[in-house]
């Protein structure tokens, strides 16, 4: 499941979840469901469906607890707590992001997911304007990233150069968490929710209510990145007027940072429109057709071209899916230990993007080719090739 959701097939990801949970269920492995209901949550989450995402990590939550699994209930908080924050509801992501840093801190050694929590506590003092709390938490992330030697400190750096700005009285760059507010929805639309679109005409009818222009230009560029996405050009160029007329109306303190924004989504989009398909995509493209046509040789060569091609984009996430899928046909090719060392380096490539999704299809890959070894080891003819 968790494969088919890093290939792009939500639909069939989510039939196989809830086969697994009912499974699951039968056997009465509590931990397996709180898994599986937290990894379906999130493809919910990517397809829009954000009210049904929230119910099922309550649900994963609720037995994470049960367990006294404190590591299951942090991660369950903090995608919660983003759940929260794409529905324009920060003052409840704080507190679901405090109760995980509570949960990471006691646990110790989970630096790497203490500072991601940390960056985004410190994004959202930002935004309500505690600079001083915002910057101590800035530094404290990039000081834990930095003795683990994270390729994410290189952001968080970018962050704090941002709020350090800000607190000298310059006007920084564009705020990071305006796209972390407004990201999920966008994401959603463009995988055709509806949901996910009436999540952002909610943001943008409670910034009008609440006559805070500055959200309403956050909401509308939500939105015209999200009829972009759906190749609603009409839409999209309409949202990004309405932006640029609400963001005349945004205090001069704000406007800098929000200007900037706007004209970084225009020459996105622009920049996108532009463009053709990607090298690296026609070779997955490619590759996946020569796989379902059962000739998992050749495939395996179209994916380390279109390995080398995302390599060379600077395409992170492009190289480990690429990764994983050269561990795929590795492992059915009978090159367990060539597979195991791609999955490897995949795993460290999702990790420092903070990909779970990926993170969690690259692990699931890495332990069907360990269960295979092993299995042949023992003469277990039973284990799967695929």
């Amino acid at each position: 499941a968790i494969i088919e959701s890093a290939q792009g097939n939500p639909a069939e990801a989510r039939r196989l979840l809830q086969q697994s949970l009912g499974i699951l269920e039968g056997l009465g492995n509590l931990r397996g469901q709180a898994a599986s209901l937290h990894v379906l949550a999130i493809i919910e989450s990517i397809q829009g469906n954000l009210a049904e995402a929230r119910r099922l990590l309550q649900q994963s939550l609720g037995i994470f607890e049960d367990l006294g699994d404190l590591r299951g209930q942090a991660d369950s908080l903090l995608v919660l707590a983003r759940i929260e924050l794409a529905q324009g509801n920060p003052a409840e992501a704080r507190r679901l992001l405090q109760r995980s840093l509570g949960i990471l801190e006691g646990l110790g050694g989970e630096l790497q997911e203490q500072a991601s929590t940390l960056t985004m506590l410190a994004q959202l003092e930002a935004v309500e304007g505690d600079l001083e709390k915002a910057l101590a938490m800035a530094r404290e992330s990039v000081r834990l990233l930095e003795g683990i030697g994270s390729a994410k400190a290189a952001k968080a750096r970018e962050i704090l150069a941002d709020l350090e700005a800000r607190t000298a009285g310059g006007s920084g760059g564009a705020p990071p968490l305006l796209a972390e507010l407004s990201g999920l929805p966008v994401r959603a639309k463009a995988a055709g929710s509806e949901e996910g679109l009436a999540a952002i005409d909610a943001a943008l009818e409670e910034a009008r209510r609440q006559a805070v222009p500055s959200r309403e230009v956050v909401a509308l560029l939500a939105r015209g990145v999200a009829c972009w996405s759906a190749g609603d050009v009409a839409g999209c160029d309409e949202s990004l007027r309405r932006a640029e007329e609400a963001l005349a109306r945004v205090s001069e303190a704000e406007r800098g940072a929000l200007a900037e924004l706007v004209e970084m989504a225009k020459a996105q989009i622009a920049k996108s429109t532009a463009a053709g398909p990607k090298e690296s995509d026609q070779l997955y493209a490619e590759a996946m057709a020569t796989d379902q046509a059962g000739d998992m040789a050749g495939a395996l060569g179209l994916f380390e071209a279109s390995l080398a091609a995302s390599r060379q984009e600077g395409d992170a996430r492009g190289v480990a899916v690429n990764l994983l899928m050269i561990g795929q046909a590795l492992r059915v090719l009978g090159r367990a230990d060539e597979a195991r060392e791609r999955l490897r380096e995949g795993l460290e490539v999702a990790q420092d993007l903070g990909d779970e999704e990926l993170l969690r299809a690259l692990q699931e890959a890495a332990t069907v080719v360990t269960a295979k070894a092993e299995g042949a080891a023992r003469g277990d003819d039973n284990v799967s090739e695929r």
